[in-house]
C-alpha cells in the first residue's frame, strides 16, 4: 500500500541538519515506493496526509499531538536527543505519546532503553537502521591535505561538544603533532558557539567552515586524516555514515548511538576520554594504510546495511501497515 505522508522536522533545523537530511533522503527514495512526501517544519500548516511523520518525538511529536493532531495518524522517529537526554528530563513524556501507535527508533540499544520506560510498547516499536546517500557520498580521487586534518561535521551544539574536540587535538599538537582541526557546520547553539569562538581566536591551526553545503562534503571527507566525533549523545550520526561511505577513517566517543555504527578498530575507532584518544589518534594519524584498510570496511558496511533504498524499503513497509490498519479501524467505525 502507497500514500501520502508528511514529515515534520524541528522548526530550528537547518538545511543541513540531521533530521532535515534524514527527512529529505527519505522522501526521495520514498517515491519509488510509491508514497507522496512534504517536509515542513515544526509550527507549519499540515497538508491533507495519510500519515505524519514526526522527526523527534518530543520536539515534533509531542507538540503535534498537543495541538490537536490525532496521534494515530503520527508516526515517531526517536532522533537522538530525545531518547538520550528528553526521557531522563521527563519521563512522563511517555503517557503523553501512548496513543502514538508506532515509534521508530535506529538501533536495538534504543529498542530497549524505550522498553526499559514502556515495556507494553514491544510490539509498537520498530528498528530502522538509518541509510546514507551513497550515490553522493563515496570515495573521490582527492587527496589527503597536508598539514592533515581532523574534521569535524555538524551543527555547532551543546550536545555535540565541539569545543572539547579543540581541547583534544590541542593536546595532541601540544604532543608533538602536527595538525590542523576543521569544523564544518553551522552556529546552533550561543553558548557552545562561544566556547568554540573563544578558543579557535587564538588557535590559527583551527579552520571554522561554517555550514557547508552537501554537495561540498564528500570533498572534505576524502580530503581530512580523519573525522572525529564528540558527540556526548547521537541517535545514529549522519555525519559518520557519510564520512564511511567515503571510506573515512572516523573516530567516535563511545556512547550508544556511535558504539552500534562503528566496529571498534574495525571500521572506525571509539574512544572514552582525553587519555584514550592521545593513545590511539597519533597511531591512525601516522599509519596510511591502517586508515585506508578501517575506511574501505567502513565502507562496505555503508553499502551493504545503510543504503538509502533499504532504508526507505523498510519505512514504506511499516506505513503501509500503518495506513492499512487505519483504513480497516475507520471502516469500522
Amino acid at each position: 500500500m502507497n500514500g501520502t505522508i508528511t514529515s515534520v522536522i524541528p522548526r530550528n533545523t537547518p538545511t543541513t541538519g540531521g533530521n532535515s537530511t534524514s527527512a529529505n533522503r527519505l522522501a526521495s527514495q520514498l517515491a519509488i515506493f510509491g508514497w507522496v512526501s512534504t517536509i515542513i517544519r515544526e509550527g507549519e500548516p499540515i497538508p491533507p496526509s495519510d500519515l505524519i511523520l514526526a522527526w523527534n518525538a518530543i520536539q515534533v511529536g509531542e507538540r503535534l499531538i498537543h495541538t490537536g493532531v490525532d496521534p494515530r495518524r503520527i508516526v515517531v522517529v526517536w532522533t537522538g536527543t530525545d531518547l538520550w537526554e528528553g526521557l531522563d528530563r521527563d519521563p512522563n513524556v511517555l503517557n503523553r505519546l501512548e496513543y502514538v501507535g508506532c515509534h521508530i527508533v535506529f538501533t536495538e540499544t534504543a529498542r530497549a532503553r524505550l522498553l526499559e520506560r514502556a515495556s507494553h510498547w514491544t510490539d509498537r516499536i520498530q528498528v530502522v537502521s538509518p541509510g546514507v546517500e551513497d550515490g553522493l557520498f563515496r570515495p573521490g580521487q582527492s587527496a589527503e591535505c597536508h598539514p592533515p586534518a581532523i574534521l569535524v561535521a555538524g551543527g555547532i551544539r551543546t550536545v555535540k561538544r565541539t569545543h572539547w574536540a579543540i581541547d583534544l587535538v590541542d593536546r595532541l599538537r601540544l604532543g608533538g603533532l602536527g595538525v590542523e582541526l576543521w569544523l564544518a557546520g553551522p552556529m546552533r547553539d550561543v553558548t557552545e558557539a562561544q566556547l568554540v569562538s573563544d578558543r579557535a581566536a587564538t588557535r590559527p591551526w583551527v579552520r571554522l567552515w561554517g555550514e557547508v553545503e552537501r554537495s561540498m562534503m564528500p570533498l572534505l571527507y576524502c580530503q581530512s586524516t580523519v573525522v572525529l566525533n564528540t558527540s556526548e549523545t547521537e541517535g545514529v550520526s549522519n555525519a559518520l555514515m557519510e564520512a564511511m561511505a567515503c571510506g573515512a577513517a572516523v573516530v567516535a566517543t563511545r556512547i550508544p548511538g556511535n558504539a552500534a555504527l562503528i566496529e571498534d578498530g574495525v571500521t572506525g575507532w571509539l574512544f572514552d576520554d582525553a587519555y584514550e584518544f592521545e593513545t590511539v589518534l597519533p597511531v591512525i594519524m601516522k599509519d596510511r594504510n591502517l586508515r585506508q584498510r578501517v575506511g574501505n570496511a567502513a565502507r562496505k558496511q555503508m553499502e551493504t546495511q545503510h543504503g538509502a533504498l533499504r532504508e526507505a524499503s523498510v519505512y514504506a513497509h511499516i506505513l503501509g501497515q500503518k495506513a492499512a490498519a487505519l483504513t480497516l479501524n475507520h471502516k469500522a467505525g
